[in-house]
């Protein structure tokens, strides 16, 4: 596994998204960099009951929303849907969408740093 996932940013007029394009979608600009984003938010999710890349069985997948803009499609970790905030990252040069860590809340009357 690699830490987070690739998406694509024009440098013209900073449009961001996946998959990788040779120009840009919004404006026609040949200046697209790569980028590495970490975190998103699942906008929708469905079940692929059909093997796709060598995966046996089912397969979950999401758009997500990236923090930051853009938008791309992941399989899905165990314990996240629609709503979910998510940490991504590549297994195998493919994007994979995994419950965030919550925030720890301190309890009532206990110190915080």
């Amino acid at each position: 596994m690699t830490a987070g996932a690739r998406l694509w940013r024009c440098r013209a007029c900073d449009w961001r998204g996946a998959p990788e394009r040779i120009w840009c979608p919004r404006c026609g600009a040949d200046e697209i960099e790569e980028l590495r984003v970490e975190t998103g938010t699942v906008e929708e999710a469905t079940i692929v009951r059909r093997s796709v890349g060598g995966y046996p069985g089912t397969t979950r997948m999401a758009s997500i929303a990236v923090d930051g803009g853009g938008r791309l499609i992941a399989r899905l970790g165990a314990g996240a849907g629609a709503g979910s905030a998510v940490r991504l990252e590549e297994d195998g040069g493919v994007a994979v969408a995994r419950p965030a860590k919550r925030a720890r809340h301190a309890a009532v009357g206990e110190a915080t740093t």
